[in-house]
């Protein structure tokens, strides 16, 4: 009983905390010292060491995935154009300009009218996948001080694609694996050679250098890689390194 006692004076001599009040949580967040981020921007020209090969979900692809979120049933993949799904599968800096079959249309003149479209365009690339290598390579446990959350928040790209300089691009065919049945599928791709990518990044400098960025990129280009079949993928197209010079 004298325990118990004991406890229950225990209990009533504990002092709750005062609660704060909004007024005070504002008034301590202005004393705290903020210091501004050093914003930096930063140009480098990426080097294809491999091939880049693309693969852009078409439109009709992306249809058939907005009607299985919203429980349409989907429809059933039909005959495949190669050349339609090699168009499909890039990225056009002018979208309006990328070829559509018309009915009826004889193979030849289709084949004419898409290497037409497709010797005066200038395609693009996702800068994301750069990021993404970024944050994978940092994301390894032999790289020891940076993660992969502080390198996709100090050094950050704000344009969503940036164009591809490469020789003309080429149609490509490949076996593939289906997704969903795993079964074997032939898929067309556009693939560019000889690439390069000028890639603009905003970066802190107070929190990494221009020098560590160009080694995390060079890190980047060699163990992941970006595009189709990469390094990351256990594949060995598009390999990069930051060009020098």
């Amino acid at each position: 009983m004298a325990k118990k006692k004991a406890k229950r004076v225990q209990k009533k001599a504990e002092v709750k905390p005062k609660a704060v009040t909004e007024e005070e949580e504002i008034e301590s967040i202005l004393d705290v010292n903020i210091t501004a981020i050093n914003r930096q921007t930063l140009t480098v020209t990426i080097k294809g060491l491999s091939r880049l090969v693309v693969n852009r979900l078409s439109n009709k692809t992306l249809g058939d995935i907005a009607d299985g979120n919203s429980g349409k049933p989907q429809g059933v993949r039909g005959p495949t154009d190669p050349l339609q799904e090699y168009v499909d599968g890039m990225y056009w800096s002018n979208p309006e300009n990328c070829p559509v079959k018309q009915p009826n249309e004889s193979d030849e003149v289709w084949e004419k009218r898409v290497d037409a479209a497709v010797g005066k365009e200038t395609f693009l690339f996702k800068t994301r996948a750069f990021r993404k290598a970024l944050g994978e390579t940092c994301a390894s446990k032999d790289i020891r001080g940076v993660s992969k959350k502080f390198i996709i928040s100090v050094v950050q790209c704000h344009d969503e694609f940036v164009p591809i300089k490469s020789d003309p691009p080429k149609m490509r065919r490949d076996i593939t694996r289906n997704p969903k049945t795993n079964g074997a599928m032939v898929r067309y791709r556009g693939e560019f050679e000889n690439w390069e990518i000028d890639l603009p990044l905003v970066y802190d400098a107070d929190a990494i250098r221009i020098d560590q960025i160009v080694s995390l990129l060079n890190t980047a280009g060699f163990r992941m890689g970006v595009g189709e079949n990469r390094n990351e993928k256990y594949g060995s197209w598009g390999s990069f390194a930051v060009k020098v010079g």
